[in-house]
């Protein structure tokens, strides 16, 4: 099944049903993954009635058993992070966002303990190449930051990732080049602006989550320039101004 073509039906029926509550009911979908958003209980049921409907067309079922109508701020699991609403301390209005679970970080952490466990002692420690080690390290990092980058917890999050791989990752150069750990934390910190720090071994330095510039989750709901102009009829250009013609001053040309 392609589920941009089978599932368009249910698209077209989120944006009818937007239009019919004036805005105030929506709905998401994400592959097959739908989730319904209200501002009430009936047209909570109302959009789940309209997707049944339109699965029924399809000859198609919900894998799982719908969920009842929850608040938003009782948090809701969707696609792997937690949405839920907040109250704005300064003004009082609600804010919506996500947050990245405790069992996620706690999976993310166990992979960095997989991925930083010391090699066999029957495994020669000089075959283990430290750059591309660290490489794969900052790929899985870089990866984990780009899917939670707006999470209203990610400082958090990404500050537990730096901590635990960097603690790990001394036992594991030091396993591997046979140093002490004191003098591999000696040789191989790298002090990098800001105070933050991290290990750098020759062709590779191990990147700091915490230490990368914040992104605003604002950005996420404001349209872009080109989608705000878009409905704006292009404006015309201004009429070019006529040269005026300056009077020719006796004896300046021609008899």
């Amino acid at each position: 099944m392609h589920y941009c073509t089978a599932f368009n039906s249910i698209d077209v029926a989120f944006r009818d049903l937007t239009r019919e509550s004036k805005r105030t009911v929506y709905g998401l979908r994400y592959a097959d993954d739908l989730l319904i958003l209200a501002s009430d209980r009936k047209w909570a049921e109302r959009g789940m009635q309209a997707v049944k409907q339109v699965l029924k067309r399809l000859r198609q079922n919900l894998r799982e058993p719908a969920r009842s109508v929850l608040p938003v701020a009782s948090g809701l699991d969707w696609l792997g992070v937690v949405i839920r609403s907040r109250t704005n301390g300064w003004g009082g209005t609600p804010v919506y966002g996500y947050s990245v679970p405790d069992l996620k970080v706690a999976s993310m952490l166990t992979r960095l303990t997989e991925m930083t466990s010391i090699p066999s002692d029957r495994i020669d420690g000089s075959a283990f190449n430290l750059a591309r080690w660290i490489v794969s390290i900052n790929e899985q990092l870089r990866d984990w930051r780009q899917a939670y980058l707006f999470a209203d917890n990610a400082p958090q999050v990404f500050l537990a990732l730096d901590h635990h791989v960097r603690s790990r990752l001394v036992p594991l150069m030091a396993a591997i080049t046979g140093e002490r750990p004191a003098t591999v934390d000696r040789r191989y910190r790298f002090q990098l602006p800001r105070g933050f720090w991290t290990y750098e071994v020759p062709g590779a330095r191990l990147v700091v989550l915490s230490s990368l510039a914040p992104h605003s989750a604002n950005n996420l709901i404001r349209k872009p320039a080109w989608v705000r102009c878009a409905g704006k009829r292009p404006s015309q250009p201004p009429p070019k101004k006529k040269r005026a013609d300056r009077p020719k001053r006796p004896g300046s040309g021609g008899k």
